[in-house]
């Protein structure tokens, strides 16, 4: 005899995140009849797309390979009324899809914006689309941990991050809607970590890129060629030492398309190995260049 287990029905869903994803999934679920709780860390939808100026001059870990590595919050804000969390935005970021092909259902972008929108623009759309979901929400709240409870329903336990209050939670089931890139990633490339601690803020990632002004007249490494590797290295080639030293892995998903400065940035193979004494690098074909100031992870 075979005996078969019927599903809960689903009726209460958690979604963690107030980003893009999660404010879509939001309203999938309402238009199902279903109800939605959306628990986000920042004090407004939008997730990464929530610009934040403040950033950091070095390092706390070099290398970084932990994925769980807990989100950062820009210094001084807890105990503040709304705690900013650090987002990878950069001042001069813009869409890499055009507008009319990253729009929701039904909701185009404003037609007078440019074809790939900056960062503002994007936050802003984002939080249009989200009215309505604010009773749906707990802003400045961060989910802390995810049980599931006897096989059937989930708990979920969160916690304010202006007064460290927990609580707990049970909900029919879970979206996950936290995004990518949030943690930066520095690989223990040899040589690395004593680079850093005989020159500081030598070692950087693109997560705390904001300007290139501070590049200017510098010896530059940009590690990695996807979207904000590109990006990032065409804003930097325009104030730093020419060439601009673009370290790939592989030709990348935009090998097709021909580099932004071409003229002013020299790819290169991946790092071998660091040399403090003298601010060397040294790439995996055994050409070296010598007094290296900055080296920036867009990984």
């Amino acid at each position: 005899m075979v005996l078969f287990r019927m599903l809960p029905k689903i009726r209460r869903v958690a979604i963690l995140g107030g980003g893009p994803s999660g404010v879509v999934a939001a309203k999938c679920l309402l238009s199902e009849g279903l109800t939605p709780a959306i628990f986000e860390q920042r004090s407004s939808f939008g997730g990464v797309w929530n610009y934040t100026p403040e950033t950091k001059s070095r390092l706390e870990h070099i290398p970084q390979e932990d994925p769980n590595l807990d989100d950062e919050s820009v210094p001084d804000s807890h105990g503040s009324e709304k705690p900013v969390f650090m987002s990878p935005v950069y001042n001069e970021l813009e869409t890499n899809i055009p507008k009319d092909l990253m729009v929701f259902n039904k909701t185009p972008f404003d037609e007078r914006l440019q074809l790939f929108p900056g960062h503002e623009d994007t936050k802003l759309y984002v939080q249009e689309f989200s009215k309505g979901l604010e009773r749906y929400t707990e802003f400045n709240r961060r989910v802390v941990k995810l049980v599931r409870k006897d096989g059937l329903q989930w708990e979920i336990e969160t916690q304010d991050v202006v007064s460290a209050e927990t609580e707990k939670k049970v909900f029919d089931a879970v979206i996950i809607a936290t995004g990518h890139y949030n943690v930066p990633y520095i690989p223990p490339i040899d040589g690395i970590e004593e680079f850093e601690r005989r020159h500081p803020g030598s070692i950087f990632h693109s997560k705390y890129f904001r300007v290139a002004d501070g590049y200017k007249g510098k010896r530059v490494i940009v590690v990695g060629n996807s979207a904000s590797g590109i990006d990032i290295a065409s804003q930097i080639c325009e104030v730093s030492q020419i060439p601009l030293y673009q370290s790939c892995r592989s030709k990348g998903a935009y090998k097709d398309f021909p580099l932004l400065a071409p003229e002013k940035i020299k790819i290169v193979p991946t790092i071998e190995r660091f040399v403090p004494e003298d601010k060397t690098v040294i790439f995996s074909d055994g050409t070296i260049e010598k007094n290296i100031d900055v080296i920036l992870f867009c990984t």
